[in-house]
């Protein structure tokens, strides 16, 4: 027999509460991951694909944000980086992507295109900080083509883009990535699906009143890949 979705969901959410009972995790405790730092944002979010948070993504975030303060806007980050020229790439210059591959100590060009073209859809959209990224996120006029406008992005896709939301403090936000689907998978829950577990995470949290963003939180620390 094949279970209506919406109660998978019921069930799997009480799965998850019950694993993260046994566990000894606590949704309520309230964890703040938003930066304050546009380019710091933009590294998190370009490295955090299939690379280890700890060991190669947070210390590259700590770097840019302590060695190019002025990158703390998408202005600031854009003119360090050669104001969107992703054409004229050369890890071997001291300047544009070239400086922040230094910076940050990263040499494939992939990602750091990835960077500079996250940036200009910023900049075409008028989001020069972090909170004005986030009232544009928050605000759904503007959420909708912004998101669209990201998913342009090559290797943007749907946990990036849920990541924004983490990364400049929206409370009600989750992004579905290997910790996470970990959890889930420790917890009993058969079905992955990256909409499902979304789903599953949102009802677990509004079972027990927490903040979504802390959920998340909670899970993704505990559950390190």
């Amino acid at each position: 027999m094949t279970i209506p979705e919406n109660a998978q969901v019921m069930a799997d959410a009480q799965r998850l509460l019950d694993y993260m009972d046994a566990e000894g995790l606590d949704g309520a405790v309230r964890v703040n991951r938003g930066q304050q730092h546009m380019g710091g944002l933009i590294v998190d979010s370009a490295l955090q694909r299939r690379n280890k948070y700890t060991a190669t993504v947070a210390p590259r975030v700590q770097k840019i944000v302590e060695q190019w303060p002025e990158a703390a806007t998408t202005t600031g980050f854009r003119r360090l980086t050669g104001g969107g020229d992703t054409a004229g790439f050369d890890w071997s210059l001291n300047e544009g992507l070239g400086a922040l591959g230094k910076v940050i100590d990263w040499s494939s060009p992939a990602r750091l295109i990835q960077m500079s073209e996250t940036a200009q859809v910023f900049a075409d959209q008028g989001i020069d900080t972090t909170d004005q990224l986030r009232d544009a996120l928050e605000a759904g006029q503007t959420r909708s083509a912004l998101r669209r406008e990201l998913q342009r992005v090559r290797n943007i896709g749907p946990k990036t883009l849920d990541y924004f939301d983490i990364l400049c403090g929206i409370t009600e936000a989750a992004a579905i990535d290997s910790r996470i689907r970990l959890a889930a998978t420790r917890a009993g829950i058969e079905k992955q699906g990256y909409d499902h577990l979304r789903e599953v995470m949102f009802h677990a949290a509004n079972t027990r009143d927490w903040r979504l963003s802390d959920l998340d939180a909670v899970l993704w620390a505990a559950h390190e890949d």
